[in-house]
């Protein structure tokens, strides 16, 4: 595999983890004021955990695809039989981070009866439906890339 070191990797997937995070996050609080304060406000209560896991499903699909170029350089690396090595490497340093995130976010925030209305990492729930749904993708992504069968034409 191409990239350089696992550690080289590492750095990698943790900065593709980190970007694609927060930029979805000010995309998220950017839509839940924007239907708090709409006439869409108070409808339901599922909206807030709708966007969040919406958000979490582009962050990880954001962070395998960006990760996994990088490391692979190659735009092209989906294709490649290592991609599925690739997707797991990303997932074991994504998910070490997201779990960091969250242990830490419990001690600043969680622990000490903090609890905001529905931004992460403000609230509890919400960034766990977003973290853990980021984490899905990058479960389901080693599995879909496995290399694909010569045809029989």
């Amino acid at each position: 595999m191409s990239g350089g070191t696992t550690i080289a990797a590492i750095w990698k997937s943790a900065v593709a983890l980190i970007v694609s995070l927060v930029a979805i996050d000010i995309i998220g609080v950017i839509a839940c004021v924007w239907f708090d304060i709409s006439p869409f406000a108070g409808n339901s209560a599922a909206l807030p955990y709708t966007i969040w896991f919406v958000g979490g499903v582009f962050a990880g699909v954001f962070t395998i695809s960006w990760a996994g170029s990088w490391i692979s350089d190659n735009e092209g690396w989906m294709d490649r039989t290592e991609a599925s090595g690739i997707a797991i490497r990303v997932l074991v340093t994504c998910a070490a981070i997201l779990g960091g995130l969250s242990f830490f976010f419990w001690r600043i925030y969680w622990s000490k009866g903090v609890e905001g209305e529905y931004f992460v990492p403000d609230s509890m729930s919400h960034t766990l439906t977003y973290f853990l749904s980021a984490l899905a993708v990058l479960i389901a992504a080693p599995l879909m890339l496995k290399p694909k069968s010569p045809s029989k034409a």
